[in-house]
């Protein structure tokens, strides 16, 4: 026997032998009895039931008599240790403070052998003591089996609301989703190269997280890409078709007749698209951000409608406009009244001039009272509006067994 090998005494009267490994060999071995184990699980149940159909347990000669052995090769051995301390009431020397790692290992094996149950109360002491720990940052690359923790163990206080905060941060940064949802790639928000056309996420693999959590993650993610994309292809396709005289729009806000700053703002918004990398195909569905998480898919869309660029801008009460002096075209900057709404400026054509400050030039001819609206920047304003709108719109997973108390 390898002197390396600890032993664990948990019965006066053992009658079977658990052996527990680690890199393929024995670390540990538990003495302790097969009823006690046997009531903790029905997986245990029919493991050690000798008429459960499989081969019976083999025995061995130790401590004088003969016990059946019990070989867990494939178990992380602390973790069953504690499983084996709990069931068989030897709880004295077990840690209020267990590793993020170990937590995670724990949660598997409950998971494993559908002995979650038994652990209580444990998991209401080291599941708060790990979230509160100063030196844990919950919402790093590697805290993603907190999934599985909050599903093995949903009632703890404080866990259904970690699962919904993590499951909304994963379902902001993942991509590039494996078929079966095991394996993505994660680009945290924090990361400062958001534009590049070519990003590189952590590799990040799921193990036994439900299905019904994952798929909940991507398909928030995926409605998400898909509203975002869908604003980003209108926005465009508008801008195209009002760029060719076609005259589609809003009936009650008219799309802007003047030709130059249609060509500014569809040119500003298509060298905007290429400076992020992306190509006008690209934006055409939601297969051309496959490569990106969904929070830079909205920073793409609402860098696209900040960067359209028009004469006439529609937040600012105090903009640059073209008027017509006496045969040619001055540039100056006037103020306009009218509520807040700002009136397109034709070559000739000033709605209610009010200088910045002065009254216009005597020499400015004044037109007709005709009055548009330009209606290329307030749709862009609003574009980069919703851009935040639609990753404050993804919502987290929500336990099955979350409680009040949460």
């Amino acid at each position: 026997m390898d002197p390396e090998v600890q032993k664990h005494y948990y019965s006066k009267c053992p009658d079977l032998k658990i052996e527990l490994h680690h890199d393929g060999r024995i670390v540990d071995i538990v003495y302790g009895t097969s009823a006690a184990i046997r009531n903790a699980s029905d997986v245990f149940n029919r493991m050690l039931d000798p008429d459960n159909g499989f081969c019976a347990l083999p025995v061995d000669t130790d401590l004088g008599r003969q016990l059946r052995v019990l070989s867990l090769p494939d178990d992380q051995a602390e973790a069953m240790l504690i499983i084996l301390k709990i069931i068989h009431y030897e709880t004295k020397s077990i840690s209020k403070t267990l590793s993020y790692q170990l937590l995670v290992e724990l949660a598997v094996v409950c998971d494993k052998y559908d002995c979650a149950r038994i652990v209580h109360p444990w998991p209401d002491t080291w599941i708060p003591n790990l979230i509160n720990a100063r030196d844990h940052d919950l919402s790093k690359v590697g805290q993603e089996d907190w999934l599985l923790i909050g599903h093995i163990f949903p009632t703890v206080r404080g866990i259904a609301k970690l699962v919904r905060e993590l499951s909304v941060q994963l379902a902001k940064e993942c991509y590039n989703w494996s078929p079966d949802h095991s394996e993505f790639r994660r680009y945290p928000r924090s990361s400062s190269d958001c534009f590049s056309d070519e990003i590189h996420g952590h590799t990040v693999k799921l193990r036994f997280t439900p299905d019904r959590i994952v798929n909940y993650i991507v398909e928030e993610s995926e409605r998400g890409k898909k509203l975002a994309v869908e604003k980003i292809r209108n926005f465009c396709a508008g801008l195209d078709v009002i760029s060719q005289g076609q005259g589609q729009g809003d009936a009650n806000t008219p799309p802007c007749s003047d030709y130059a700053c249609l060509e500014l703002a569809t040119g500003s918004v298509v060298r905007s698209i290429k400076r992020l990398g992306l190509t006008i195909h690209q934006i055409s569905s939601t297969a051309g951000f496959d490569k990106f998480p969904l929070w830079i898919v909205c920073r793409q869309l609402k860098a696209i409608a900040t960067s359209c660029k028009t004469i006439i801008p529609w937040t600012v009460t105090t903009y640059p406009v073209f008027v017509l002096r006496k045969g040619f075209f001055d540039y100056g900057t006037y103020k306009l009244s009218g509520g807040g709404n700002m009136e397109h400026i034709q070559a000739g054509i000033l709605v209610n001039p009010t200088a910045a400050g002065s009254p216009p030039p005597s020499d400015l001819l004044m037109g007709s009272s005709k009055q548009e609206r330009c209606t290329i920047a307030k749709k862009a304003q609003e574009i980069a509006e919703i851009a935040d709108a639609v990753e404050n719109s993804i919502s987290g997973y929500i336990l099955q067994f979350e409680i009040i108390k949460d």
